[in-house]
């Protein structure tokens, strides 16, 4: 069963995805236009990839999948909305672990040390309260 971004696109779209309009023939993306067509984000973790919609003053929604596994370690930021759309993430806060798979969401309060073991496939999206978290890539 294709995530529900896929839905309507057909076989070999769902496995290729779209090609970024921003920078053609670069980055396959796993999401469907218009969000193929967003600037990719400058993400800081070996495969992982993002396309990017930021506010002017406020707030940034990043459309993130994960090639591989990634161990994020405690940190914390501004609040934090997501959306899970393939795949599972074990997010830990005060000390307790929960699995979030598609179609389940969780938030992250501002200033919250939390950390999360994300499996390779997984998809998001992921909302910020920062208008910055993630820069463009360039």
């Amino acid at each position: 069963m294709p995530c529900w971004p896929c839905l309507g696109m057909n076989k070999e779209e769902e496995i290729q995805g779209t090609q970024s309009s921003q920078f053609p023939g670069h980055l396959p993306c796993p999401f469907p236009a218009p969000v193929s067509q967003f600037k990719i984000a400058d993400i800081p973790f070996d495969g992982v990839n993002g396309w990017l919609l930021q506010g002017e003053t406020v707030g940034e929604v990043v459309f993130a999948s994960f090639d591989k596994e990634l161990n994020v370690p405690e940190h914390k930021h501004g609040a934090q909305w997501e959306v899970v759309v393939a795949g599972q993430v074990e997010l830990t806060m005060d000390g307790t672990t929960r699995t979030y798979r598609p179609g389940q969401h969780f938030a992250i309060p501002a200033d919250k040390l939390h950390s999360a073991l994300v499996h390779a496939g997984y998809k998001a999206i992921i909302v910020f309260e920062e208008k910055d978290r993630y820069k463009p890539q360039e």
